[in-house]
C-alpha cells in the first residue's frame, strides 16, 4: 500500500507534526512500513488467544492481601516523609519581620 503526499500531509496535520517537503519521502516510507506490518499482524490467527487487559499481571497498590502492619508502616513512613519535607521547606518568619 502506497501512501500519497496528500495523505502524509493530512496525517501530519491530524497528529500535529511538522513534515517538510524534503522529509515526505522518508516519512512516506516509514508509514508504509508501519502499515505493511499492521497488515501482517491482521493475518495472524488469534482465535484461541484469551483477551487480556495488560501484558503483565497488575495489582492495586497497596493490595488488601498485604498484611495490615505493612500497610500501616508504609502509610506512616509516607506521612513522616511529607512532614519532614514541610518542616524543611518552611519560611523562617523571624528573618522577614521588620
Amino acid at each position: 500500500m502506497k501512501i500519497s503526499a496528500e495523505e502524509i500531509k493530512k496525517i501530519a496535520l491530524l497528529s500535529r507534526l511538522e513534515v517538510k517537503e524534503d522529509q515526505m519521502e522518508t516519512v512516506g516510507k516509514q508509514l508504509n512500513d508501519i502499515l505493511s506490518y499492521m497488515d501482517l499482524l491482521s493475518q495472524v490467527d488469534v482465535a484461541d488467544v484469551k483477551p487480556t487487559a495488560h501484558a503483565v499481571s497488575m495489582s492495586t497498590f497497596p493490595s488488601r492481601r498485604w498484611p495490615m502492619k505493612k500497610r500501616f508502616r508504609m502509610r506512616r513512613n509516607r506521612l513522616m516523609a511529607i512532614s519532614k519535607f514541610r518542616k524543611s521547606s518552611r519560611i523562617n518568619r523571624e528573618a522577614y519581620v521588620c
